[in-house]
């Protein structure tokens, strides 16, 4: 989800002895959360998988309750995406985790081995995790709220200082798009954060790493957040297909960002920075070619956002969606919709203690895939 490349450009920072050139590292005590609710509870499904096949959902509650209790202090708001997927799109996912888990691949493309089936399960969250998370921020009084649409830019505003007591806050997510805002008091990927959280009894003396762009624009020598955002946009966004990665830019001025290496595009930007920002970045803007005006136009829109130019946002009335509805009737809708959907079931194994066994022969029932 969002920037490609771009988390693998700041994850060799972070390795680098360049860290602490942009990164700060702070105690739990110090940081003040805006976490983002929808990649939460995939992150938080990791830490709940330690039976021989996964975990159970007893076990997930309880993993889950005793992070948030930790967390708790630091926490000022989860905020999860409201946004509604067209059918199209769920059509997609479908059709692509259904070939993995049911192996209906191509003949040119290695089957799945039963190893393979059960790692496929363990990356998605369980059917159930995510009511189990909102029942637990009830239980623990922590303030959750949902978006009328997509979360990220409503998480940015409000971390940033849009909201009804005007404090910065600390963004937790792992959306490559927080890379990109100018947040005040940072971003921290949950990808570094839960490696600490695996640990929770050292989490009190553990230093958090937020990724500062104020830092990062330094070390760089850049004059202007614009000159990152163009170049983020560059890269590619996984989320559209119109604005793919800029290879006919890359090759007309021969830069080389092969093997995941930025040093050239960040170098060329550098470089020529002044007249860029002269000409409002007309060399990028016109080797956008294919749908050139709609481009454009997405381009503006992400400038727009990421400079948080517009500021106005509002949340749904319920937790569950924009729409009054629950998860389980999404789930019925989108059935409806599709004629057939994709369910991340557990099977309890009555012989294990307090362990679940996913059956290959019966997830190969419950992963309904129908060709119209």
């Amino acid at each position: 989800m969002g920037i490609r490349g771009l988390e693998t450009f700041i994850d060799r920072i972070y390795t680098s002895q360049d860290r602490e050139k942009v990164f700060d590292l702070l105690p739990l005590s110090e940081l003040k959360l805006v976490i983002d609710g929808n990649q939460f509870v995939y992150a938080l499904t990791s830490l709940g998988k330690h039976g021989h096949y996964g975990g159970n959902y007893d076990q997930f509650y309880a993993t889950t309750k005793q992070l948030l209790t930790k967390l708790k202090p630091s926490i000022e708001l989860v905020i999860f995406d409201g946004a509604k997927e067209s059918i199209g799109k769920c059509r997609h996912r479908l059709e692509q985790r259904v070939s993995r888990v049911a192996n209906l691949s191509q003949d040119d493309k290695p089957k799945l081995s039963p190893q393979d089936h059960f790692m496929v399960l363990r990356e998605q969250p369980s059917l159930l995790n995510r009511q189990i998370l909102y029942n637990l921020l009830i239980e623990l009084d922590i303030s959750y709220r949902m978006c009328q649409g997509a979360a990220d830019h409503v998480i940015a505003l409000y971390a940033n200082g849009h909201n009804p007591a005007k404090q910065t806050f600390t963004v937790m997510s792992k959306a490559s798009f927080f890379n990109v805002y100018n947040l005040q008091k940072g971003y921290l990927s949950s990808k570094y954060a839960f490696k600490i959280f695996e640990n929770l009894h050292q989490m009190d003396m553990a230093k958090f790493p937020v990724f500062r762009l104020q830092k990062l624009v330094h070390l760089f020598r850049l004059e202007s957040h614009r000159t990152w955002i163009y170049f983020c946009i560059m890269l590619g966004n996984n989320d559209d297909p119109e604005l793919k990665r800029n290879t006919l830019y890359f090759k007309e001025y021969k830069i080389n960002t092969s093997g995941g290496c930025m040093d050239h595009l960040i170098a060329h930007l550098k470089l020529e920075e002044k007249i860029l920002l002269e000409t409002n970045f007309g060399r990028v803007r016109s080797s956008y070619v294919f749908k050139h005006d709609t481009a454009l136009k997405k381009i503006d829109q992400l400038i727009e956002l990421f400079e948080m130019k517009n500021s106005e946002y509002k949340f749904a009335e319920c937790l569950v969606s924009s729409s009054k509805i629950g998860d389980f009737d999404r789930l019925f809708l989108t059935i409806k919709s599709l004629n057939c959907f994709f369910i991340n079931c557990l099977v309890e194994n009555c012989q294990e203690d307090s362990a679940y066994q996913p059956s290959i022969d019966f997830i190969h029932c419950i992963y309904a895939y129908r060709v119209d």
